[in-house]
């Protein structure tokens, strides 16, 4: 199988790097920090303090 793209909503990005990333072999092509006003915040109900990267 082969994936183009795929995005993940996770409580911890360090964590989730070190599951995917290191355990399951996933390449990690980019992370980027989303600004406040991106649509993500409202679309996923991400908290005021959360980060979006």
């Amino acid at each position: 199988m082969h994936l183009k793209r795929v995005n993940l909503v996770v409580a911890d990005l360090d964590r989730s790097l070190t599951v995917y990333r290191d355990i399951l072999g996933f390449k990690v092509f980019e992370v980027s920090e989303s600004p406040k006003s991106s649509y993500s915040y409202p679309v996923f109900n991400f908290p005021k303090r959360a980060r979006s990267r």
